[in-house]
């Protein structure tokens, strides 16, 4: 359906919480980042059970982080919001410059 994102957009949202991770101005893991107050709101919480598809799309980035290659959301976007139906990037909190999904994308639609 055109109403939820692809790949593509999911794991950006992963590749947003990793940049975070990386960044100088957030905590250094993925549970400190996803735990920060107002932060992926409604996104994580320990107790919910992950859908195998969306598990498998984390454990995916989380391989192409180690290796550097893969990446579809460059290092210096650390911010997003979603509207429904589709997810922003942008590199400042209160930017209205998106990302243009410029990167080739490793997941096939």
């Amino acid at each position: 359906s055109a109403d939820i994102p692809s790949d593509a957009e999911k794991v950006a949202v992963a590749w947003c919480v990793l940049n975070r991770v990386d960044s100088d101005e957030f905590p250094d893991t993925v549970i400190e980042v996803l735990e920060q107050p107002g932060q992926f709101e409604g996104g994580y919480d320990p107790d919910y059970p992950v859908e195998p598809e969306l598990y498998e799309l984390a454990l995916d980035v989380l391989e192409r982080w180690e290796t550097g290659e893969g990446r579809v959301l460059p290092q210096d976007y650390l911010y997003y919001h979603g509207d429904g139906k589709h997810n922003y990037f942008r590199k400042e909190y209160d930017s209205t410059e998106y990302w243009d999904w410029s990167l080739p994308s490793p997941y096939k639609e």
